[in-house]
């Protein structure tokens, strides 16, 4: 739902900058911002908070919040 905070993991950067991130399998999200203040990579784990949310059509969108270092 909006505003909540998740967790997931990139699995594709598009040529546009748009990141998708696997949230749960078979559910993605996109990123959408072109000038990030890191440089993220597939794999990074990220976390961000929804911005929009389409249960129907299962998309929606978040917004950066931070990438979770590996221990």
């Amino acid at each position: 739902m909006r505003k909540d905070v998740v967790v997931g993991e990139i699995v594709n950067i598009s040529p546009s900058k748009a990141i998708f991130v696997e949230v749960e399998p078979g559910l993605d999200a996109i990123i959408t911002v072109p000038d990030l203040p890191i440089e993220l990579k597939i794999g990074d784990k990220i976390q961000g908070v929804v911005t929009k949310f389409d249960a129907k059509d299962k998309k929606f969108r978040l917004r950066f919040k931070n990438k979770i270092e590996a221990i």
